[in-house]
């Protein structure tokens, strides 16, 4: 009997260990494609005369994996499926990793907010003097140096419009030529200083595909040998752009910061990929398959329905078969 209760101690020692193990177990247990839902691709390998087919397949899957998910981070699985068939799977993202998602994005779409399009622009400043300033003050989104460029445009332009008024009146009247040179002249370097300063307005707003282009960019720095030949560390390209575009915007240099932190607080809560079209824009790349894809999001589970489930398969289920040599991926 004494046994037996050292035994059960034991074991209820061991269990309690194992569950501080994986407590929280939304954060310490990652879920499969079986346990909350996934999608399947299947590709078809076009195979030569005299090739080995599964042999063939198996290269190709090497390869696959090499470019799509060399280090398994993604969880994205390639299985050949009999002679001549890949089937690739991943998991689909977790609430909390689209959750995070959503954050970078809805700041990426403040920032997209306070951006200014060319014809949008143009509307404006074209709009009667106290319509425009009312849409000065919306487009400037608080920021007195953008409103200040504005403001220093719809000027401009009102100039070149006089100047281009008082020139056709002045040769309605048969002024000298030299006169109406005189006046051309005046109109044309108008029309330049208005172009220059609806320029500085349009650069004054960051695009979010820029800065979305500048996130992704390699995060990995480079050491070099200085001219005493000691080792200097360079800033990533990731860096560099982020810099950049803080000198480029000093006056919104937090909200950079705040879609910075936003994007790099999902990048690191990410297991895989968020989407099926980032699957297929991968294995897109590898150029290499034929295939038809198919949606399984329940993996198996009838009572797991994972809720993108009715937006995925609407997606996936025109896609119809791309036709590449199998041979091009060795």
């Amino acid at each position: 009997m004494r046994n037996f209760g050292t035994w059960a101690a034991a074991a209820i020692a061991v269990l309690l260990f194992m569950a501080y193990g994986i407590y929280p177990p939304g954060e310490t247990l990652r879920l499969g494609k079986d346990l909350r839902g996934g999608v399947t691709l299947m590709y078809s390998v076009q195979i030569q005369r005299g090739e080995d087919a599964e042999q063939v397949s198996d290269q190709t899957i090497q390869i696959l994996k090499q470019r799509v998910d060399p280090t398994g981070l993604l969880e994205i699985q390639m299985v050949r499926q009999g002679a001549d068939r890949i089937e690739v799977t991943m998991p689909l993202p977790s609430d909390e990793s689209l959750a995070l998602r959503q954050a970078f994005e809805a700041e990426l779409d403040a920032l997209g907010e306070l951006s200014i399009e060319p014809s949008e622009l143009e509307r404006v400043m074209r709009l009667p003097e106290g319509e425009r300033t009312a849409a000065f003050e919306r487009l400037s989104g608080g920021n007195a140096a953008r409103l200040a460029l504005l403001q220093g445009a719809g000027a401009s332009l009102d100039e070149a419009i006089e100047l281009r008024s008082l020139f056709d009146q002045t040769e309605r009247l048969g002024a000298p030529d030299e006169e109406l040179d005189r006046l051309a002249q005046l109109a044309a370097e108008a029309d330049v200083a208005y172009e220059e300063a609806r320029d500085a307005v349009l650069a004054s707003s960051l695009d979010p595909e820029r800065m979305r282009a500048t996130l992704d960019r390699s995060n990995l720095g480079k050491r070099v040998l200085d001219e005493n030949n000691e080792g200097v560390n360079l800033p990533s390209p990731r860096e560099r752009g982020l810099t950049l575009l803080k000198e480029q915007f000093p006056e919104i240099a937090d909200r950079i910061d705040r879609i910075i932190e936003a994007h790099d607080t999902y990048i690191a809560n990410r297991s895989g990929l968020d989407d099926p079209e980032d699957l297929k824009r991968l294995l897109s790349g590898a150029g290499v398959l034929s295939f038809r894809i198919t949606v399984d999001p329940q993996g198996g589970q009838t009572s797991n329905v994972h809720p993108e489930e009715d937006r995925l398969r609407r997606e996936l289920q025109d896609v119809g078969p791309r036709n590449v040599r199998a041979r091009d991926a060795r």
